[in-house]
């Protein structure tokens, strides 16, 4: 959708790796593997890309024209862009914290696990916005003469997209969340599958 290539997929059939070169411990795999989207969804939930889209919406709704006045005068509009910018701020002040606990060496628990499933539906929910201003030219894409913001915009919106199942979607999210944040029981019948 956005003309690059995000997400791939390899397949690799008999590989052999020299046991020098093994990370972990044999037959773990699985938990270096988490670790490592551990880390990703860290990245992921981080709050810099949703401020730099919602700052470029602010921007766009105080240019752009939607049903004869700036779209920024449009009272669904603003009091979706307060209701935005309230969250935002809430999670870019939820990473400060989470880098103060990194800090100090103490281990991020429950902050840790929502990062990534708040920021994402954060992320559409600010693309989503994006869409409804630019209204029929949302259509335009990247490189498009009439594309509004050379079609950033649009990409980002398409972009959140893909970030919202990147690390795992939010059903398994919320499985992470359940299980490792609230010490909640494993659903037998998903673990049977």
């Amino acid at each position: 959708m956005t003309g690059t290539a995000d997400f791939n997929e390899v397949f690799l059939e008999g590989v052999r790796v020299p046991i020098t070169n093994t990370v972990g411990k044999r037959g773990q795999g699985w938990q270096v593997s988490r670790s490592t989207l551990k880390h990703e969804r860290a990245l992921i939930g981080g709050a810099s890309i949703n401020r730099r889209v919602f700052d470029g919406v602010l921007m766009m709704a105080m240019s752009t024209q939607l049903r004869g006045q700036t779209a920024i005068k449009d009272p669904i509009i603003r009091d979706r862009m307060v209701d935005l910018e309230a969250k935002l701020r809430a999670s870019e002040y939820h990473g400060y914290r989470q880098l103060t606990m990194s800090a100090r060496g103490e281990e991020q628990g429950m902050a840790g696990l929502v990062s990534k499933l708040y920021s994402t539906q954060l992320g559409y929910d600010i693309g989503m916005l994006a869409m409804d201003v630019m209204g029929d030219r949302s259509a335009l894409g990247n490189g498009e003469p009439d594309a509004p913001f050379a079609g950033m915009l649009v990409t980002a919106y398409m972009w959140s997209l893909g970030v919202l199942i990147a690390g795992g979607a939010a059903n398994i999210q919320r499985n992470i969340i359940a299980e490792r944040g609230l010490g909640l029981p494993r659903d037998a019948a998903a673990s049977r599958r």
